[in-house]
């Protein structure tokens, strides 16, 4: 087999490839109820009814209310991994290597600190609702588990593809360094653990809802 590594092969097929810093992570937040709301402070984000919802759900870009502003606190994440265990199974000498059980690893997002800790008590509220030391009482999953999202995008801000974690819950709320020798914005990192996920087909209402606010952003709206 004959491979060309000259550079115009490459360029003809090099399309440019996705970019680490173009994703956007509306999150849900389950309230007292057990109801999932997103960061808007709306109903959940759903793909499903998205576009019924699309004239409300475009608020989440308006910037300066403290409940729309969670999206844009967050610094980095990564997609999420998953991975099959290895089962050798014995026979005539030879180990054959099989697939066993599916499982899914954790998901982190690390988030800057808004000026008021509002994404603080977000957080720690949450956590509550999973056991109360304050009470002693403990909440059922289906109350405390939010289903999220996670949306890879293109260079002008439509959905490539998304993918969305059922089952989710805040397992770990990391340390919050502080260092007097530094102006950098204090950082958090929360660490979820969720029931498993799939990559979401995408739809008209989630490009629009999407490349709204990757629009405001950049700055072009």
């Amino acid at each position: 087999m004959q491979v060309n590594f000259d550079f115009e092969s490459y360029r003809a097929m090099f399309s440019g490839g996705a970019r680490s810093y173009l994703f956007f992570v509306p999150f849900n937040f389950p309230s007292a109820s057990g109801s999932q709301t997103q960061a808007t402070g709306k109903d959940t984000f759903s793909l499903a009814n998205i576009a019924k919802a699309a004239t409300a759900a475009l608020s989440t870009f308006g910037v300066g209310k403290n409940d729309r502003m969670f999206p844009y606190l967050v610094k980095s994440t990564s997609l999420p991994e998953t991975s099959f265990e290895e089962v050798d199974v014995k026979y005539g000498g030879i180990s054959y290597k099989i697939a066993g059980n599916k499982s899914f690893g954790d998901w982190t997002v690390s988030l800057n600190i808004d000026e008021k800790g509002l994404i603080l008590d977000k957080f720690h509220d949450w956590q509550k609702m999973i056991y109360n030391l304050g009470d002693g009482s403990a909440g059922l999953p289906s109350k405390y588990m939010a289903d999220q999202e996670i949306h890879l995008l293109d260079y002008t801000g439509n959905t490539i593809k998304s993918y969305k974690l059922f089952g989710c819950w805040p397992k770990t709320i990391g340390a919050v360094n502080m260092d007097y020798s530094t102006n950098d914005t204090a950082t958090i990192d929360i660490t979820f653990t969720y029931l498993y996920y799939e990559m979401m087909s995408n739809s008209v209402g989630t490009n629009t809802l999407i490349k709204k606010g990757f629009n405001k952003l950049a700055g072009l709206i």
